[in-house]
């Protein structure tokens, strides 16, 4: 949360600024990630945000935290994408086959295979 997050007026508020926050930590988080940067200050800053959603969140009607989860998770939703299918992408990268021989390559090989024919000594 930003500095000075104690002068609110509302709890509604503090709501939306911590959703605010968690929606534009997880695009910075899946940027980082993106680019390979360091990512902990970020994942710090998404923990924060969530620990000050979960007390308001759990208050609210069920209905209307159904529409505002749904809603945010909308938005953040591509971020996060994002963010995973680097992470999977860089941790899973098959290795590149190996290029085919030249041809020159294949005849010098075929020059110097041992002869399968009955009449080779």
């Amino acid at each position: 949360m930003p500095a000075g997050s104690n002068a609110y007026n509302s709890l509604w508020q503090v709501r939306t600024d911590a959703w605010s926050a968690l929606e534009e930590s997880t695009a910075q988080l899946a940027l980082a990630g993106a680019q390979q940067r360091p990512v902990e200050p970020l994942t710090d800053a998404v923990a924060e945000a969530l620990d000050v959603l979960a007390p308001i969140e759990r208050s609210c009607s069920p209905d209307e935290r159904a529409q505002v989860l749904a809603r945010s998770l909308a938005r953040i939703r591509p971020e996060l994408d994002l963010y995973l299918m680097t992470e999977i992408a860089a941790t899973t990268r098959p290795a590149p086959p190996p290029d085919p021989p030249g041809p020159a390559l294949a005849r010098a090989a075929a020059d110097v295979a041992p002869s399968t024919s009955p009449d080779a000594p």
